[in-house]
């Protein structure tokens, strides 16, 4: 083995904190939880992803030759990856003023553009995103506190999401769940 293969696999030795997960319980519920809500954050994220694509099409379309011209600094909407870069960016609320600003100067329109992308995008979906982890962690510390008390926790179809608990034959809603476990 070459030396810089050796250096590469000692790096990923890191991984091996990893296992940490497996012997701290908060750290494997957090998990547990995740992995429970992987089909509403694929659902999510293919909404992102279409609402960025669609943004993407209209601004390569409205302002791509504007670097060509000379009217920006930055070649932010030439080309779609370009576009795609570039509302990743502004995603990310990565200096989307100063990028909305130069355009701006040329559309004085495009302002609403940028801000409905914004509250679209980093306001909106993102805080989709941490209602759906919020609610898996709601929903797992809620199953929790009701295996504490004795009751027998069914999920529903797999899913990992607990519809109603049982206690000898008394079913209990979740809102029965919250007022007996609070």
């Amino acid at each position: 083995l070459d030396i810089h293969q050796v250096h590469l696999l000692k790096a990923f030795r890191v991984f091996r904190a990893l296992r940490l997960i497996s012997r701290v319980e908060i750290l494997r519920n957090i998990v547990v939880a995740l992995f429970s809500i992987i089909p509403q954050l694929t659902a999510i994220f293919f909404l992102l992803m279409l609402v960025i694509y669609i943004y993407a099409v209209m601004f390569t379309q409205l302002f791509k030759d504007m670097y060509e011209k000379g009217q920006t600094s930055t070649d932010f909407f030439g080309r779609i990856d370009y576009t795609f870069f570039t509302l990743f960016q502004i995603l990310c609320l990565d200096e989307w003023a100063s990028v909305s600003r130069e355009v701006m100067v040329v559309y004085k329109w495009s302002w609403v553009l940028f801000m409905i992308f914004v509250v679209m995008t980093a306001f909106v979906v993102v805080n989709l995103l941490i209602a759906v982890i919020c609610d898996a962690v709601h929903v797992l510390r809620t199953a929790e506190r009701a295996m504490l008390l004795g009751y027998d926790v069914q999920l529903d179809g797999g899913d990992k999401i607990p519809k109603h608990i049982v206690r000898n034959v008394e079913v209990l809603t979740d809102e029965q769940i919250e007022k007996k476990v609070n």
